[in-house]
């Protein structure tokens, strides 16, 4: 399948200085997206794609969220509420990792099974991708 391009980031709820959310835009595996103050318990970003596409899988790299979840949505809609689940809130890091900060960087792979699959049938333009940490300030 053919990498999905990003235009820009639409929105985000917090940003490190150095390591802002337009980090997400590049390819290079080093640049990281981090919140702006260790310890927030939850974090989102909204990213406007190139053209309405069809996700048939998720590759994610984690920066130490315990869970992480994956919308998405159309620019054409008014309301934050239009967002539809394409990835449930997928666990990254055990309670006991997210307390000792072991393993923060896992990758994991979503294929089409693991996808909402009416969510997947249909074209988007916008993915919403939401971190969550409760476990660890």
């Amino acid at each position: 399948m053919p990498e999905i391009k990003i235009k820009h980031v639409v929105s985000c709820s917090t940003e490190d200085t150095t390591h802002k959310a337009d980090n997400l835009l590049s390819s290079d595996t080093y640049r990281k997206w981090k919140a702006a103050r260790p310890g927030e318990k939850q974090t989102s970003v909204i990213l406007q794609l190139e053209k309405e596409e069809q996700v048939h899988s998720i590759d994610i790299g984690n920066e130490g969220s315990a869970f992480i979840e994956v919308l998405v949505g159309n620019s054409s809609a008014v309301r934050d509420q239009d967002y539809e689940v394409l990835l449930v809130m997928s666990s990254f890091m055990s309670p006991t990792e997210s307390r000792n900060g072991t393993n923060m960087n896992r990758v994991r792979f979503f294929g089409p099974n693991q996808l909402q699959k009416s969510t997947a049938q249909e074209k988007w333009d916008r993915v919403k991708i939401v971190c969550s940490q409760p476990y660890s300030k």
